[in-house]
């Protein structure tokens, strides 16, 4: 019974520690992500537009340009971390941060930056299926 116990304990810290993981990094690279990215909304769309296809992929978000008319204008391309692969969903659903798109108005367009916590999550599930082997 002992042994069991125990096993439930390091499963639901290992969860635990996990979803705290997630949600910290998740909540750095966001808010890193906006103050790099409200140097963008000084300028012209087109201007906004050719910085964020240069500067690609931010860490664990996810980037957008709609226009006035809420057209996707752009959106950064997706990670290449551990691509095609994904923690099954119930596991997701237990260590995944609630997190509101950011959302920074432009000239003529808004640029929505939207946490993307997939890639954290992949690696917390890597380390829960070592901890059960």
């Amino acid at each position: 019974m002992l042994l069991i116990w125990t096993g439930a304990l390091l499963v639901w810290r290992e969860v635990d520690g996990t979803r705290r993981s997630v949600h910290e990094e998740i909540a750095a690279s966001s808010r890193v992500a906006v103050q790099i990215l409200q140097v963008v909304e000084e300028g012209p769309a087109d201007r906004s537009l050719a910085l964020l296809q240069r500067m690609g992929r931010v860490r664990a978000t996810e980037l957008s340009v709609y226009d006035t008319q809420g057209v996707r204008l752009y959106t950064s391309p997706p990670s290449r971390y551990k691509v095609g692969r994904d923690a099954p969903a119930w596991f997701a659903a237990l260590v995944s941060p609630s997190l509101a798109a950011q959302v920074i108005a432009l000239p003529g367009a808004r640029l929505e930056v939207r946490p993307d916590p997939s890639r954290a999550i992949v690696d917390g599930w890597d380390d829960f299926v070592n901890l059960m082997a």
